[in-house]
């Protein structure tokens, strides 16, 4: 059993939940997409998965995602692919939660006034 793997598949999932998260925690969490991209940015890649060793659950330790996303949508979908989609998804947490902090702020202020 890989813990790091486990704890490595946390963190996509959670970019993928941050949207759906309450406002009042979204407002602290929002940043957490855009911190993970930094630090893929100075390091190249993910650090996690430079550290995750190969076992059953992950067969690729130079690409995490890949393989997960190779069993969901295609057997030939390339790393480059690979990155695009995961850079989309990104971007769409990032788009969706900072709609909805900004639609529930304009809400109360009309509320207020």
């Amino acid at each position: 059993m890989n813990i790091l793997w486990y704890i490595h598949f946390l963190i996509p999932i959670s970019i993928v939940l941050t949207p759906i998260l309450p406002i009042n925690i979204l407002r602290y969490i929002f940043w957490w997409p855009i911190v993970l991209y930094i630090i893929w940015i100075i390091f190249g890649t993910c650090p996690i998965t430079k550290a995750t060793k190969v076992s059953k659950e992950n067969p690729d330790s130079k690409n995490f995602i890949l393989p997960i996303l190779r069993k969901l949508i295609s057997n030939k979908l390339t790393k480059n692919q690979s990155d695009h989609i995961v850079n989309i998804i990104i971007l769409l947490s990032i788009i969706i939660s900072g709609y909805r902090l900004l639609y529930t702020c304009e809400s109360k202020k009309k509320k207020d006034k």
